[in-house]
């Protein structure tokens, strides 16, 4: 019955339908981020997790595309378009930073210790469960509506958002820690690799900057 009543509300082709699509395909990007890693870090062939990354990101971008041409046929939506849209440009940043880390990986081999090597498997940890609670977050929209703006519902709404938050700022500080770390190694790595993993480490960092810009937007759609 609930799931008829959905249905009814959110069409297939709805924008937040096709968005929560979108954030379905971020996570599952991300999530190939730690064999992608796993296999790096061991030497070996990282093209099939690089490939299926930018098989995904056409995939998100098709789904891009279905969200504009949703919006723009004039369809109605219970949140602000400016907001909307801005939502779905940080979480395709997002899909973007994945494609970019796995085609940076694949140009130039770098050996690390297993000390640096675990610190930065764990900071993969971090940004996988950073973009799990966003896509939560993005997900548990559809019951705010459902339940038209219930005070109980917006505040569970409100503390994913905040959980969200939270995990950005961890994310930022176990990226820069690692980055100081780094450079312990400087006469030991080759000064171009260690600018390279560096870069790596940045990209990393970024994906908290846009899960937390999009949690923010998510205040936007239930207020």
């Amino acid at each position: 019955m609930t799931s008829s009543i959905f249905k009814k509300l959110f069409p297939q082709n709805e924008p937040l339908t096709l968005l929560i699509e979108h954030a379905l395909i971020l996570e599952e990007s991300v999530k190939l981020l730690k064999p992608l890693f796993q296999s790096y870090f061991k030497q070996q062939d990282i093209s099939p997790q690089a490939n299926k990354i930018s098989l995904l990101e056409s995939q998100a971008d098709d789904i891009k595309f279905k969200i504009r041409k949703s919006i723009s046929s004039g369809i109605r939506i219970p949140f602000d378009k400016a907001d909307f849209l801005d939502y779905l440009h940080n979480q395709e940043h997002l899909i973007d930073c994945s494609k970019d880390i796995a085609k940076k990986l694949s140009i130039n081999q770098v050996i690390l210790d297993q000390q640096l090597t675990e610190k930065i498997t764990e900071l993969v940890d971090e940004v996988i469960t950073l973009i799990d609670y966003l896509e939560n977050a993005i997900k548990a929209v559809k019951s705010v509506i459902y339940f038209s703006f219930s005070s109980k519902s917006t505040e569970q709404e409100k503390e994913e958002i905040a959980t969200v938050e939270r995990y950005e700022s961890k994310v930022d500080k176990h990226s820069l820690k690692i980055a100081r770390n780094l450079y312990l190694y400087k006469n030991e790595l080759n000064p171009v690799d260690l600018i390279f993993i560096e870069s790596v480490l940045l990209i990393l960092s970024e994906m908290g900057d846009y899960a937390e810009n999009a949690a923010d937007l998510l205040l936007s759609f239930i207020k």
